[in-house]
């Protein structure tokens, strides 16, 4: 925001990842504390109230743009490298999923959920020093944004015993960002 109270807009496009994932919000939330302090330091903001830019810096070089590249750029790496991991898992457990009986459902439960969690620790370099695919771009006055989210009736148990992902046919489809030209 500038000092007039206009807005200074842009957006980011990620591609979206088939799957569900537990852990992302709480793994965005650490690395914008960390990026965004880094990125106010950077442009001498730490000590300015509100970490507030000049009015004459554009919304792609904001601290709050530059901290969302670097953060989208460890959080798609990691949730890729996570993917690839519980597809793996997954992949190992379909022949034993047919044999199981009803009292190891719960087991069987837990297994996919924790296939699901976001593999941090052993992504820690992409977390450190992320690559930016990703760039902001500034919108336009006439732009506007909505995030449309569709809901489905399967819920997130039947979805991860099942082994569906949360943006599949079944599952949540999330259509963030989504900008229209006025």
């Amino acid at each position: 925001m500038r000092t007039d109270c206009s807005h200074r807009l842009f957006k980011i496009d990620v591609p979206a990842i088939d799957c569900f994932f537990s852990g992302t919000g709480d793994m965005f939330a650490a690395l914008t504390v960390v990026r965004l302090r880094e990125a106010t330091s950077r442009n001498n903001l730490a000590s300015t109230k509100s970490w507030v830019s000049p009015d004459d810096v554009e919304a792609i070089n904001l601290p709050l743009a530059k901290a969302a590249e670097k953060i989208l750029g460890s959080i798609q790496a990691v949730l890729e490298k996570t993917k690839k991991a519980r597809d793996e898992v997954l992949e190992g457990m379909s022949s034993p999923m047919r044999d199981m009986q009803k009292d190891s459902e719960k087991r069987l439960h837990l297994r996919k959920t924790k296939a699901a969690e976001v593999m941090i620790v052993r992504n820690q370099d992409d977390l450190r020093d992320p690559q930016v695919l990703y760039r902001a771009e500034p919108l336009s006055s006439g732009d506007t944004v909505s995030n449309e989210t569709e809901h489905s009736s399967s819920d997130f148990k039947d979805q991860v015993d099942k082994g569906e992902d949360e943006n599949s046919s079944q599952g949540l489809r999330n259509k963030a960002n989504v900008v229209k030209h006025g």
